[in-house]
């Protein structure tokens, strides 16, 4: 049996959410990790989607040896540096 995608998801929004649930869904990924600077919504997907992992720091979860993927889901002014963060931490994005 292949090893699931291990995905980190950056941000708990609503837009966010409806990616965790594509991640959920699909049978090759597994959510592994989420990520939201809003402890409350970090709660609240953990909850939803039975996360084995949080954080309320994305670089937590660039430094974890067991996520493979990465999906960013914050304001855009902030994709560039955490984009670039994920590729020097060797994740996919």
């Amino acid at each position: 049996m292949k090893k699931k995608i291990q995905v980190g998801v950056i941000s708990c929004s609503h837009m966010a959410r409806r990616h965790m649930a594509s991640v959920v869904d699909n049978s090759d990924t597994e959510l592994a990790m989420v990520c939201d600077l809003n402890e409350e919504a970090v709660k609240k997907a953990v909850e939803l989607f039975k996360v084995p992992k949080s954080c309320t720091d994305y670089r937590e979860m660039l430094a974890d040896n067991n996520i493979d993927l990465v999906i960013i889901c914050t304001p855009d002014q902030t994709h560039k540096i955490m984009t670039l963060a994920a590729l020097q931490a060797g994740k996919h994005v």
